[in-house]
């Protein structure tokens, strides 16, 4: 990627928690959200980002800190959080 002039990416994870990202239905699921981290650390891109989204229906502090941590944790440039309006 970076070889073709890709300087950025942003991945949508949204929440670090199956049951939240089925709820909401979103296409992917945790594998994949594990999956685009690791390709994305691969190809070598040092400035990507992680979304995530707060105020999901039935999302629990616990799941919230979750996310927060494992964002963290995947070690991206930056994290951007969303509000979910509904």
């Amino acid at each position: 990627m970076v070889s073709l002039g890709v300087n950025r990416v942003s991945l949508g994870v949204q929440a670090f928690q199956e049951k939240l990202l089925k709820s909401c239905g979103r296409a992917h699921g945790l594998e994949e959200v594990h999956e685009a981290i690791d390709i994305v650390k691969k190809c070598g891109v040092e400035n990507w980002s992680i979304d995530l989204i707060a105020s999901f229906p039935h999302q629990t502090s616990e799941m919230w800190d979750g996310s927060l941590r494992l964002a963290i944790k995947a070690q991206p440039t930056r994290v951007f959080v969303y509000d979910l309006q509904m």
